[in-house]
């Protein structure tokens, strides 16, 4: 049974440029009890793109993976906004890489895909941006498991692609401890605990704009709690 009375909100992030040409991100906010949308009061300067889909609600916190070293953060209770720089930044890394931000055990996760390996960050403490090293294997060692997914990963992972081509592997979404990732053309499950990967499908089959930048939901579709 749906309890009609559960409210809920919805955020909507816009990114904006003041006459200076500095960029900031706004927030709006619809509220199922009053039916209409108001824009928050909150805004943050931030210089970077949001990127599609690389995005994860945790803790009463929304976060966002932005095309630079941070993630943008918005408190849907209190209306705060805030910058979290990644564990890793690009800096540090001389390959190509790819990145998606997660949940798990409550905790905000950032996992990462380079020529060094499969990593996966959890945020410790918010207000210091202390990120720990939860998991981390290399493509050797992870080819070596799965021989029947995967082949010649180091390579592949480490060649940067061309502006019409994408990335060998990538994670695309990541909750309770299960990875999402796109390898090539086909779409596998990879649980990090188990160390099990399971092939879900093929990216041809999903539609004609899956290829590139596809919306991943690591949810329920429904509004209804599952606990």
């Amino acid at each position: 049974m749906v309890d009609c009375s559960t409210n809920f909100k919805l955020v909507r992030v816009r990114q904006f440029e003041t006459a200076s040409e500095d960029l900031y991100f706004s927030f709006d906010i619809y509220c199922s009890s009053t039916g209409a949308w108001r824009v928050s009061q909150e805004i943050c300067y931030c210089s970077d793109k949001l990127l599609k889909n690389k995005g994860i609600y945790v803790g009463g916190i929304l976060h966002w993976l932005t095309d630079g070293d941070e993630i943008l953060t918005f408190n849907v209770e209190n209306e705060l906004s805030w910058l979290i720089s990644v564990p890793v930044s690009a800096a540090q890394i001389e390959s190509d890489y790819q990145s998606c931000v997660g949940e798990s055990d409550g905790q905000l996760y950032y996992v990462m895909i380079s020529e060094n390996g499969l990593q996966f960050w959890f945020l410790e403490d918010y207000f210091e941006f202390k990120w720990n090293l939860k998991y981390s294997k290399t493509l050797e060692v992870l080819e070596e498991e799965h021989p029947n997914f995967l082949c010649n990963l180091h390579e592949r992972v480490r060649r940067r692609p061309t502006i019409d081509s994408n990335p060998w592997m990538d994670p695309l979404a990541f909750r309770d401890g299960i990875l999402l990732i796109r390898v090539c053309a086909k779409i596998f499950l990879y649980h990090v605990e188990t160390n099990k990967m399971n092939e879900v499908c093929y990216v041809s089959g999903l539609g004609t704009y899956s290829s590139y930048l596809p919306t991943v939901l690591p949810y329920s579709l429904s509004l209804v709690r599952l606990t």
